[in-house]
């Protein structure tokens, strides 16, 4: 048995005890790591590519272990989750130890039938000379030392250098190597401290409250909640993982598999870099993803990105590996990278941008090989890819809230129009994540990378000519970014689009620049001119834009120890990289670690113009920066009785529902309101609004974080009331120790089971999907009823209808009723996407002087502005009523 798999198999035992014994939180995440991640990855890693010895092959075999483990996690639970009932943790371990078993059974059997075959591929029969040409017939032992004396009655000593023993295994690194790793140990020392560092200090987001409460979802056993998720599972199982093992999820251990994948991607970019262009290349375009706001505020955040940028990079990875080595089995390294396709694809619809590199890799492959690809190389890896990707996209398509998914990104996301122009929205927003000298730098540097490749093909006026028209192109833009915008249409797209088309055209334009092109200009094009909110999704393009920056400076470089000494050379490139780090670096600090003050929070008085012009916001949600208002605190007060009843709240229901518990947020039956701080510039969403005040609602406590006053409490009362405050530092330790997945969870974080389900037809524009009542027995007069209604829309709707709700008597008499806005006025039918599922709740007061008798429970919809009901129609389009009977009510 090899080291390696020693190794696994005692890191999976301890694993195992390390969950099923009690201890400390941080040590059972680590045990969770290497249980669902780190040892199935590196056990199919190993199974597929084989063993190395060499350093570079190490660091990408690290690489793909991250990134094919990501993938084996999500596969796995994805699965599990599909088994009737709630996720257990037994469930859970017994999955993954299985999962390892058979890995390691199959690692172990491939690596016993190497060792047989290269025992018998060369015998001892005491002829040396015969040994020495064999061996360099066949070319299996390049630098072949012969045995002593002693060691030739050993057969192990003419093994492969792979599969010798430890003492035959022992070499100092060469120079490259030394310099690969003091490379790739910079990279991990300057990227982990932004990504690592008061991981845990923000609160949950609202992107990450609403993976994490379905993660919850999944452990509790409802069955749809992946599929009304509208993208990939990715960003709830990895949570899940954690949360099913460990007992408990707090927001550190939520985002730790995240950073970490965010880390393992730079290094990839290095390693691809280093494999395409040059090991200064890919080491600087690495530095200026290290330094990348965009990613590392993913790498602080409970969301996608992270996944996609490790996996997109590790499939180049494993394709240009093959493009590169005649030796390689295409089968295996096709295999690798379907599986790493398959866990982007898992994340989000975007990673499938990575195929246009890929595909053309692929063919780049096909043409260089000496021998063609059999077709039979295809099957195992699109097996691989399809039957994951089919276990979650069938039953997600076909699921009734496809539908509403599929209006929010066509219409919402991408749009209806032909060209948009987003370089505005672009330039703003990356100046702030990342300063707005980093735009300027990275211009300036795609310029001058363009203008290499079109001088490298076009050596006279040609390339001069090209040169100069993207520097106007590029001059016209920075300075007025709708300057091609002609009648209702933008056509930035066309020249931009021209540019890099002839960029990748031009013959003497490498395979590795073509395929860097593609990486970076069709996804910029796609984000920038052919969908309506990009927002921070411009992220895709990133990689490749920095491999073309990295190769440009290394054009730099290279020019420069051509013209100057080693010294000066070596002088100005620290001082360039050192300059860099401290621009980059403290604007990342003040943005990301820099915790009091806040800095985005009090952008106006605390980010320097010099880094970011602008005095306003862009617009649209802010993630991944320091905030955090001390929800912690109103969690632990509801759980001690302090805080009871229903509340409001300045926020969506996301972040709320995590932090009480599954606390029900109703305006109108509301007795608090907690107003939080937002990130939003908007004044409107930051104050109590009048309609609570005028309710008798007065300020009751203050929660304050570092000893600044964040969150508000309101509470409803008549008397007088003396404020209080409580520090968040004293609540937090016993508010993570109560994170348990036993609380109650509502729509929209999943669809509830419905008691009476129904399928009524409300004017073709509307479905009642059922209802609960509670309670649905004899009441008594000034009793309460609670209904709750399931909807679901046919159609976009332009109206806002009321939901109408009468207990009334044979006779008409109404003892009952309350109408409203869906979703206690959050929801107006105006906002609803088709087949989108809405849950409607209602408490109905029974009048104190309700005669006793039997009542019927009726509902529908109006328009409040002329009182006109929806009427309700059979299957054949008849109208029926214009009301629903629900149920009989006794009353006693």
């Amino acid at each position: 048995m090899s080291r390696p798999l020693t190794t696994a198999l005692v890191l999976t035992i301890l694993a195992n005890l390390i969950l099923l014994l009690p201890g400390p939180l941080a040590l059972q995440v680590l045990a969770v790591l290497f249980l669902t991640i780190l040892v199935p990855g590196a056990l199919l890693v190993r199974l597929l590519i084989g063993p190395s010895e060499a350093l570079h092959e190490l660091l990408e075999h690290g690489v793909y272990a991250v990134a094919v483990g990501v993938g084996i996690l999500v596969v796995a639970l994805l699965w599990l989750s599909y088994i009737p009932g709630p996720l257990t943790r037994a469930m859970a371990l017994t999955g993954f130890d299985t999962l390892i078993l058979g890995l390691w059974v199959a690692c172990w059997r491939s690596e016993a039938r190497a060792q047989q075959a290269s025992r018998s591929s060369l015998e001892w029969d005491g002829d040396l000379g015969r040994i020495r040409r064999e061996a360099h017939r066949v070319g299996r032992f390049p630098g072949l030392r012969l045995p002593s004396l002693a060691q030739r009655k050993s057969v192990k000593a003419f093994q492969k250098p792979s599969q010798r023993s430890a003492s035959f295994r022992v070499r100092t690194l060469t120079t490259s190597e030394r310099w690969l790793l003091i490379g790739a140990m910079a990279l991990l020392l300057i990227a982990s401290p932004f990504r690592l560092v008061h991981l845990g200090y923000s609160e949950f987001y609202s992107d990450e409250a609403r993976a994490v409460l379905r993660a919850t979802g999944v452990i509790q056993g409802y069955d749809d909640v992946l599929f009304i998720h509208r993208k990939g599972p990715v960003e709830i199982l990895i949570p899940t993982a954690i949360y099913v093992l460990t007992g408990y999820l707090t927001e550190a251990y939520a985002r730790l598999p995240f950073a970490i994948a965010n880390i393992t991607g730079v290094i990839a970019v290095f390693l691809l870099g280093r494999r395409m262009f040059s090991p200064i290349a890919g080491w600087l375009a690495a530095l200026l993803l290290a330094f990348d706001g965009y990613l590392i505020a993913f790498a602080r955040f409970v969301e996608y990105q992270s996944i996609v940028f490790l996996t997109s990079t590790a499939v180049l990875l494993s394709l240009y590996r093959l493009y590169c080595s005649s030796q390689a089995s295409p089968t295996r390294l096709f295999t690798l990278a379907a599986w790493l396709l398959t866990a982007g694809l898992l994340s989000h619809y975007e990673a499938a941008l990575v195929l246009f590199p890929a595909f053309f890799l692929l063919a780049a492959i096909c043409r260089h090989r000496s021998s063609p690809i059999s077709p039979s190389s295809a099957a195992l890896p699109l097996l691989v890819v399809a039957l994951p990707l089919a276990s979650f996209y069938i039953p997600f398509v076909v699921h009734p809230n496809f539908q509403a998914t599929w209006t929010y990104i066509t219409a919402r996301r991408i749009g209806d129009e032909l060209l948009y122009n987003n370089v505005a929205d672009f330039f703003q927003r990356t100046a702030l994540y990342s300063g707005v000298f980093v735009i300027g730098l990275m211009a300036l540097l795609s310029l001058i990378g363009l203008a290499l490749l079109y001088r490298r093909s076009l050596s006279g006026p040609g390339g001069w000519l090209l040169t100069g028209a993207a520097t106007l192109v590029l001059l016209l833009t920075a300075w007025n970014s709708r300057w091609m915008r002609f009648s209702d249409t933008d056509w930035l797209i066309v020249p931009w689009a021209l540019l890099l088309t002839v960029a990748w055209l031009l013959p003497r334009t490498s395979i590795e620049h073509r395929t860097v092109l593609l990486w970076w200009g069709l996804p910029m094009l796609i984000a920038l001119f052919l969908v309506a909110k990009p927002r921070t999704h411009v992220y895709v393009f990133f990689p490749g834009w920095m491999l073309l920056a990295g190769w440009t400076l290394s054009q730099g470089w290279n020019w420069l120890r051509n013209q100057a000494s080693v010294r000066i050379t070596y002088a100005v490139g620290t001082l360039s990289v050192a300059a860099m780090a401290v621009i980059s670096g403290y604007y990342a600090y003040l943005l990301f670690l820099r915790s009091t003050p806040e800095t985005v929070l009090t952008y106006e008085q605390n980010l320097p113009m010099s880094y970011y012009p602008f005095r306003e916001l862009p617009e649209g949600e802010l993630y991944g920066f320091p905030l955090n208002n001390g929800w912690k605190v109103i969690g632990m007060l509801y759980r001690r009785g302090e805080i009871q009843g229903d509340y409001d709240v300045n926020e969506d229901p996301w972040v709320p529902s995590w932090y009480t518990r599954g606390q029900n947020r109703c305006g109108r039956t509301a007795t608090w309101y907690f107003l939080m701080k937002h990130l939003k510039p908007d004044e409107a969403i930051r104050t109590l609004p009048e309609s609570y005040r005028q309710r008798g609602f007065q300020l009751w406590g203050m929660v304050e974080v570092n000893g600044i006053p964040k969150l508000e409490v309101y509470r409803q009362t008549d008397g007088p009331i003396e404020p209080r405050k409580w520090r968040l530092e004293e609540w937090e330790a016993a508010f993570d120790r109560g994170t348990t997945p036993e609380f109650p969870l509502d729509d929209p974080i999943v669809i509830p089971p419905i008691e009476h389900p129904l399928h009524i037809n409300l004017d073709g524009k509307l479905w009642l999907e059922g209802y609960d009542l509670e309670p649905d027995s004899s009441l008594r007069p000034g009793d309460t009823l609670r209904l709750r209604l399931y909807w679901r829309a046919q159609w976009p709707l332009s109206e806002s209808y009321t939901v109408f709700n009468q207990l009334r008597s044979e006779a008409g008499e109404i003892v009952g009723q309350l109408d409203g806005i869906p979703v206690c006025g959050r929801r107006p039918t105006y906002k609803w996407d088709p087949g989108e599922f809405i849950t409607d709740t209602y408490v109905i007061e029974i009048k104190p002087d309700a005669l006793p008798g039997t009542y019927t429970l009726y509902t529908g919809m109006y328009l409040p502005e002329t009182g006109e009901r929806l009427t309700i129609v059979d299957e054949a389009g008849h109208p029926m009523s214009n009301e629903i009977e629900l149920a009989q009510i006794h009353i006693r």
